[in-house]
């Protein structure tokens, strides 16, 4: 079985050096790679693989969260932009080496400073370094937590140093990345009636209503609303100041940054009449202390204590996740923004109105308070034995959040008028109300707390004999976490090692051992074991390349062994009951609820198992060329899937998860980097490119009769839909009366066929189109290759930086209401739609016709709707100047810099109306454009 997967990585990797041309490569750190831990291991003696992004890499971003200060930085690390609200506490969504399991669980275990929180609530200024672990033999270490691979951030030090302060100001502007255009009022009327003329109904505007929206007339009868407009101002805004203070002595160090920040979005407040905002609003502020003090010559002790205070201001109603549906959700003839004596316009069918959901639903404050405190002894034992050490580390993290309400509600009209056809006047006269004024109305609401205690317990052996280094460590990790809410109480255990050894600074070897358990799984089958080998051999170290003056360091290595994921579903080898039927009882005939099995018991549970290995080669080259190759395989097992299609019903009790599912995960990883100075100018240019390709081995899949419809074999989540065959015409011989094509083939999904219907291939020759012609189409949501171009120069103080990062093997289905699937359910229609099929448009129509009922036929999966969300985005460039010191120590400064940042200004692909990573109706991506100084004393 090993020498299958042993096999397969050796191809992949062929394969990887044949492609060289290709090659980019990160900057790779020269002194210690940071393990987790506390672990660090010289980087030329260090077998496995990793990725560094240092604290310059991370400065070249403006990000209020730091996950968004990555994408591009370290090749495996696939980095993907959520929406555009930065009061968000989720981060960007991070994948190490693509996906490997079945249910979307797939984010890194993330460490700050050896504990595992969240990195949205820190500050980018506070990181020293992001290493990513992506093998087995850094990852098995963390048991049942590192199958996904680990994100380890470093946070700064104290140095032996005089003190230096840095203070530095950013002001950020920004602005929707891409937002869709809907269409105006006659736009919206005229489709409408198009659609009913295509389902043979009257028209519901006539010529006089449609003249009345395209002139302008009777507006508060016939409006004309961009609700985009009325609703969003051009630029929301961000300030950003951070102070850090670093120095220290032989026995105490220190490092404390404070962080503050104040944004505001791109709401309108130029309707709102009361004394108070309703504008998003975030604030947020930061204060982190790392300390370290030898307390005697044999005994350190490190302190770290971290703080944050944020509140975010939103609307009583509208807000950063329904704000966007408001705006593509009503029609621009819905209703005005307010009648000329005040009220506001609503209708029966469109209950909110945008402006007023903003300005007169009142305000809601969130609160968010954040601790983070840990203590580290490390007490030298050099006395029993040179080289032994021994340190316990403890933590304590506590997070809540909770929000006060001030909200009302308003009143709303909807009047209407008709047109006469001779006269061109109004006439007949209606105005229904709805709602009422009401009061301010004051609420508090706990939005949940989230407690977690870690308790470590290291012994640590250094030893240098001859031409013999070994570090080996052991371990004991305990950690207790506390959500809100009934059975979110988790207690997790590993014992781990790891032994690290080199021979002459030429052969170096690593073993990982962990035996972690948690209290989620069953106890007979709580604790796992998890090893993994790492070898690897300094070429440039022998004698025959010692003296090749171009080689200045070429490392080849090896890696393979075990890392687990535990279960993300509680308690499966429990059962489970819920509500259950009714019985009646008493002479009154009262009725009480029982109680059912929800799902039996599975007492077999275990956690998920990473098998991977990889090999990989680094190497610095001229002085100037970093390269950094690596190719892996990986085969997930144990992963739950559902029983059941292999259960039979007449058991009675709903299916439960088993540990059956198996998915296959390879790829490589490539990275350049061209370093140069040549007087004084210098200059980088770096590359790098990833590729994750899964396959779905066993999912205990249900018995498909066609072979075009199992997704085992496909990647995960691959899309399926129907395969369009173009659409049907006014001369193609539909009858319209029924749902049976002119060839005989029936179109289950609709009643009528009828001309600008989608005509769909009919994959298992049935004569029918139905939910068993569907066939993978296109990609997954989740790119298979994650590239980037770095560009960088500086002449004496002025420079550039520049990001590009780019996607593909990338698909995504066009369904957001309104945008891309227009009318029905009350919907209303963009521009995008201007490519739909009508008798005129037949022979170029890329859409089919529209249709104010929901056709079933029309929407649903298919390649009609299906698009390449392919991209390459200028994330960030960077124009700065550092003041001569001629000039900087005259104001008695040290250094001080500005500059200029812009980020996302740009994206080359085929999308079109959003952004190509979020076609969900959130708060849209922002770009932006900043301004900073920097100062140091």
């Amino acid at each position: 079985m090993i020498k299958k997967y042993i096999n397969r990585v050796l191809f992949v990797s062929l394969a990887s050096l044949l492609m060289l041309v290709q090659t980019f490569a990160q900057e790779s750190d020269s002194t210690a790679v940071n393990l987790g831990y506390d672990i660090r291991v010289a980087a030329d003696e260090s077998a496995v693989a990793v990725g560094i992004a240092s604290a310059k890499d991370l400065s070249k971003y403006f990000a209020i969260n730091p996950s968004n200060a990555l994408y591009g930085q370290i090749p495996g690390l696939t980095v993907l932009q959520n929406g555009g609200d930065f009061w968000s506490s989720e981060s960007a969504s991070m994948f190490v080496r693509g996906q490997a399991n079945l249910d979307n669980t797939s984010a890194p275990l993330v460490l700050i400073d050896g504990f595992e929180r969240k990195l949205s609530t820190i500050t980018v200024e506070e990181i020293e370094s992001v290493t990513v672990l992506k093998d087995a033999g850094a990852t098995a270490i963390y048991g049942q937590r590192g199958a996904n691979g680990v994100i380890v951030i470093t946070t700064k030090r104290g140095k032996n140093e005089g003190m230096k302060v840095d203070i530095s100001y950013e002001y950020s502007t920004n602005e929707p990345f891409r937002m869709p255009t809907m269409m105006d009022a006659y736009g919206y009327a005229s489709a409408m009636n198009e659609a009913l003329e295509l389902d043979g109904q009257a028209h519901l505007y006539s010529k006089e209503q449609l003249d009345a929206y395209k002139n302008g007339m009777y507006p508060e009868y016939y409006p004309n609303v961009n609700w985009t407009d009325e609703v969003m101002r051009n630029t929301g805004f961000v300030h950003n100041f951070n102070t850090t203070f670093r120095g220290g002595t032989n026995k105490t160090k220190y490092y404390v940054a404070i962080n503050y920040m104040d944004g505001e979005g791109l709401l309108k407040q130029d309707r709102n009449r009361e004394n108070y905002s309703t504008q998003l609003n975030y604030r947020r502020a930061n204060l982190r202390s790392n300390l370290d003090i030898q307390l005697t010559g044999t005994t350190q002790m490190k302190f770290n204590l971290a703080g944050r205070i944020s509140g975010i201001n939103q609307p009583g109603k509208a807000n950063s996740e329904n704000i966007m549906s408001l705006i593509t959700g009503t029609p621009a003839n819905a209703f005005p923004v307010q009648y000329a004596d005040g009220s506001w316009g609503g209708s029966g069918i469109y209950k909110e109105n945008p402006v007023a959901d903003i300005n007169q639903t009142g305000y809601g404050t969130g609160h968010e308070r954040t601790l983070y405190a840990d203590l580290t002894l490390i007490q030298d034992l050099s006395a029993i034995t040179e080289g032994l050490s021994l340190s316990a580390a403890v933590s304590f993290d506590n997070n809540v959040i909770y929000w006060d309400q001030k909200t009302k509600n308003y009143a709303y009209v909807h009047r209407t008028a008709d047109i006469d056809e001779i006269t061109g006047q109004l006439y007949n006269f209606t105005s229904n109300s709805y709602g009422e004024n009401t009061p301010l109305a004051y609420g508090t609401s706990f939005g949940g707390q989230n407690r977690r205690n870690d308790v470590i317990i290291k012994a640590n052996y250094d030893q240098v004999w001859g031409k013999h280094k070994l570090n080996a460590l052991a371990l004991f990790h305990a950690d207790n976490e506390v959500g809100y809410g009934k059975d979110l109480t988790f207690n997790r255990i590993n014992y781990a090692g790891q032994f690290n050894y080199s021979f002459d600074k030429k052969y170096l070897a690593g073993l990982s051992l962990s035996y972690s358990g948690n209290n989620i799984l069953p106890e007979n089958n709580r604790f796992h074991f998890y090893p993994a080998l790492s070898l690897g051999w300094m070429l440039s170290n022998e004698n025959f390349l010692k003296d090749v003056s171009a080689i200045n360091s070429l490392k080849l290595r090896a890696s393979a062994g075990l890392s687990g994921l535990e279960p993300d579903v509680l308690y499966l080898h429990l059962p489970s009951y819920g509500d259950g039927h009714n019985y009646y009882f008493t002479d009154g005939n009262n009725s009480n609820s029982g109680l059912q099995e929800n799902r039996r018991a599975n007492p077999d549970i275990k956690p998920e198992k990473s098998l991977m290995t990889n090999i990989g080669l680094d190497a610095n080259l001229f002085g100037k060329l970093s390269l950094n190759i690596d190719a892996f395989y990986e085969e997930r097992s144990q992963i739950l899937v559902s029983e059941a299609s292999s259960t039979s019903k007449v058991m009675g009790v709903p299916a439960t998860e088993v540990s059956d599912g198996i998915v296959e995960n390879k790829g490589f990883e490539l990275g350049a980097l061209w370093q140069d100075n040549i007087g004084d100018f210098s200059y980088s240019i770096g590359a790098q490119y990833s590729l994750a390709k899964n396959k779905i081995i066993e999912q205990n899949e249900v018995f498909r009769e066609w072979d075009h419809l199992k997704r085992t074999g496909h990647s995960v989540d691959q899309q399926f839909g129907l395969l369009d065959a173009g659409f049907w015409g006014v001369d193609d011989g539909l009858n319209g009366v029924d749902n049976i094509s002119p060839d005989g083939i029936e179109y289950t999904y609709t009643s009528v066929l009828k001309p600008g219907d989608v005509k769909y291939v009919d994959q298992n020759g049935d004569n029918k189109i139905d939910e068993f012609d569907m066939v993978a189409i296109g990609k997954s949501w989740l790119p298979e290759v994650y590239y980037s171009f770095t560009l960088g120069a500086e002449y004496k103080g002025i420079g550039f930086n520049a990001i590009l990062q780019g996607a593909s093997n990338v698909t995504t289905m066009l369904n957001t209401p309104g945008v891309y699937r227009p009318l029905y359910n009350n919907n209303n229609i963009s521009t995008f739609s201007n490519d739909r099929w009508t008798p005129e448009t037949a022979t170029t129509a890329t859409l089919p016709r529209l249709s104010p009922e929901e056709n079933m036929n029309n929407y649903r999966a298919s390649t009609v709707w299906q698009r390449d969300a392919s991209f390459l985005k200028l994330r960030t460039i960077e124009l700065y100047y550092h003041l001569p010191e001629s000039i900087v120590n005259k104001v008695k400064l040290k250094r001080a810099k500005v500059f200029f940042r812009g980020m996302n200004l740009l994206s080359f692909d085929d999308f079109e109306m959003m952004d190509p990573e979020e076609t969900n109706l959130v708060y849209p991506t922002l770009k932006s454009y900043n301004i900073g100084l920097s100062v140091g004393f």
